[in-house]
């Protein structure tokens, strides 16, 4: 019994001397030590021949804690592109389908206090509406109605829009065509040509600032690859701008207009910042698994 018993202690032996031995394993080999002279005398010995081990052998532990680091790295990585992943499908699934403008569209009603009451059709699932000052000082409003995926799910039920009395003119603005009256004071002119609502454009000027900074960047990061300080802080650099576009990518796919630009940056820096984190932990990860083991 005494024989199988230091066999087992010097197995344990090796883990128990580099430190990684589970609690318990410590605690038994540790009160054995104390009364078997020559299990203890086997410890002494490998603790001598640990010493005269060369500098460049990498120890049980530190082996131990270099898988643990990747594994980190791996599970960080999949967090963070899942988290990508969702935000992605959140901005399409959120994306306006505007309607056209159809007498069926709204009914509007003018309530006792002179404000109007505008009832959309339940198909509507969520609607703008913008007020502004002419240059003539007349109040203008501007209506834009739209359905989601997401807010077909929610069921968020009917969509009622309710104008101050103190508006002049209200109207129904159809992306890409002719603004459409709906109540209130009718200009002179209108009939003969009016207004027609545009996109935004500013997101295509952002994508397109992203992509020069990313070649210029990359194009220097290859130049002072061989200056180790110079290339870290370039190779951080260089991603801030791919990870912009790829957030963009995810968000718009390859068009730069938009008719909710607020929105729409935000949902790419959102994603952009996900990104980035991503492309640094895949570039660490990478790096972990390049370093030799020996």
């Amino acid at each position: 019994m005494m024989n199988l018993s230091c066999d087992v202690i010097r197995d344990l032996l090796p883990l128990y001397a580099e430190g990684i031995a589970s609690e318990a394993s410590t605690v038994l080999v540790s009160e054995h030590l104390k009364t078997c002279a020559d299990c203890r005398k086997q410890y002494e010995s490998m603790n001598v021949e640990s010493a005269k081990l060369p500098e460049s052998g990498i120890p049980l532990k530190k082996i131990r804690n270099e898988l643990r680091k990747k594994k980190t790295y791996a599970v960080i990585l999949a967090a963070a592109a899942v988290l990508a992943i969702l935000i992605t499908a959140f901005a399409y699934l959120s994306t306006s389908d505007y309607f056209p403008y159809t007498e069926n569209l709204l009914q509007v009603s003018e309530l006792a206090d002179g404000s109007v009451l505008i009832a959309f059709d339940d198909a509507v699932t969520g609607y703008s509406m913008e007020s502004y000052v002419d240059e003539d000082g007349f109040t203008q409003t501007d209506l834009m109605a739209w359905q989601t995926t997401l807010d077909q799910w929610r069921n968020k039920g009917p969509q009622t829009a309710r104008i101050p009395a103190d508006v002049d003119t209200i109207w129904y603005c159809t992306p890409g065509q002719e603004n459409q009256w709906i109540a209130g004071r009718q200009p002179d002119w209108y009939g003969s040509g009016g207004v027609i609502t545009l996109p935004r454009l500013f997101l295509n000027t952002y994508a397109l600032l992203s992509i020069i900074i990313a070649v210029l960047t990359g194009i220097l990061w290859i130049l002072l690859r061989k200056r180790e300080t110079a290339a870290r802080v370039l190779e951080k650099v260089f991603f801030l701008p791919v990870a912009y576009i790829i957030g963009h990518i995810c968000v718009k796919g390859f068009s730069g207009t938009s008719y909710s630009p607020a929105r729409d940056f935000f949902l790419i820096l959102l994603t952009a910042f996900v990104v980035y984190g991503l492309l640094l932990i895949a570039v660490g990860l990478l790096k972990q698994w390049g370093k030799p083991e020996h």
